[in-house]
């Protein structure tokens, strides 16, 4: 599990959390380079700030336009609201 703690919000946060989970491959992978596969990551985004999160849940929400390749980076934030 990768965990990220935020307080306010971060219009680059998504891009911030793909990049900790390529980091983390690729130190993962030079340390086993004789694996085909890559180990499971869940990145969770804990944010207790007090203004609702308004930047980007997705990469394509980062883009400008439309991309020149056809497979975006997968990654995006789940939204969930508290009570």
């Amino acid at each position: 599990m990768l965990m990220e703690f935020q307080s306010s919000v971060d219009h680059w946060m998504v891009l911030r959390m793909l990049n900790y989970i390529t980091n983390f491959y690729m130190a993962w992978h030079k340390e086993h380079k004789d694996s085909k596969k890559l180990p499971p990551i869940f990145p969770l985004l804990l944010y207790n700030g007090d203004e609702r999160w308004s930047a980007a849940q997705t990469m394509d929400g980062l883009v400008e336009s439309e991309p020149l390749w056809v497979t975006m980076p997968s990654a995006s934030l789940l939204q969930t609201r508290r009570q």
